[in-house]
């Protein structure tokens, strides 16, 4: 059973690419709420002098930017934890944090700079308090969601290579179980024959010809077992095997060419 394993180019670009490919419109309003977000918060950067502004806007894009990805990572980790049986509630989080985010940051913009509320020019204590909480709160809060989205993913992925390990361990004790089952059941048939030839065998013939060697399984089981073995390592130890079968090595080694050969 193969296992399917996320790398990173699967996790951080082919995946939320395939979002975006199935959602063309949020492309146009992914750009648009970039814009504001990246407005938003470099409004209050802009009257700290002493920082550059080539610096800010860089840092803000970026921020931006991050909020977006994570926004669209975090859908698609999302699906990926629902689709393997998990609960993607960091993931509802997310989304409605980042609508919230992108509410806020529009309104902040086109009231400052498009209308010119005067309250939102020269805020009120309170008001610049709020603002300084809305522009810090979605960001922590998109941080923890999408930490704690990835953390899910990641978990989602380790239990479903565990089930894989599992079903492969439990495949491989049931092929040695058939193996083992049809071995005994072979010397059992072998041990009657042989107490039936010695019963039946006339007690003077002296110079009889020596019995033919003794095979733990017949031509049938034996390809039985080759067969087991072989599903169940392809390179598994053909003189063992014709060692407990009682059979010759090339006799073991013909029949796994002979089912390696197709029909």
């Amino acid at each position: 059973m193969t296992t399917e394993t996320r790398t990173w180019r699967a996790a951080f670009l082919e995946e939320p690419a395939r979002l975006a490919a199935a959602q063309p419109a949020q492309l146009g309003i992914s750009a648009l709420s970039m814009l504001f977000t990246a407005i938003f918060f470099a409004a209050p950067l802009l009257a700290v002098a002493w920082l550059p502004q080539a610096l800010i806007f860089l840092v803000t894009g970026m921020a931006a930017l991050g909020v977006e990805y994570a926004f669209l990572k975090g859908v698609s980790d999302r699906a990926f934890v629902e689709a393997r049986g998990g609960r993607g509630v960091w993931g509802d989080i997310l989304v409605y944090t980042t609508g919230a985010l992108l509410v806020v940051a529009g309104c902040t913009v086109l009231l400052t700079y498009a209308y010119k509320l005067p309250e939102m020019v020269t805020p009120a204590p309170w008001g610049a308090a709020l603002l300084s909480l809305l522009h810090i709160v979605p960001l922590a809060c998109i941080g923890v969601c999408s930490a704690q989205l990835h953390a899910a993913a990641e978990k989602a992925t380790q239990q479903q290579a565990l089930r894989g390990t599992r079903h492969a361990e439990e495949r491989r004790e049931e092929i040695d179980l058939k193996v083992y089952e049809a071995e005994q059941a072979a010397m059992a048939r072998v041990r009657v024959r042989a107490a039936q030839a010695r019963t039946e065998a006339p007690a003077h013939e002296a110079h009889a010809a020596a019995p033919s060697p003794v095979r733990a399984m017949t031509r049938d089981e034996l390809c039985a077992a080759v067969r087991a073995a072989r599903a169940d390592d392809p390179a598994f130890s053909r003189a063992d095997l014709a060692r407990r079968a009682g059979w010759s090595e090339a006799m073991v080694r013909k029949l796994v060419k002979e089912l390696e050969t197709p029909q």
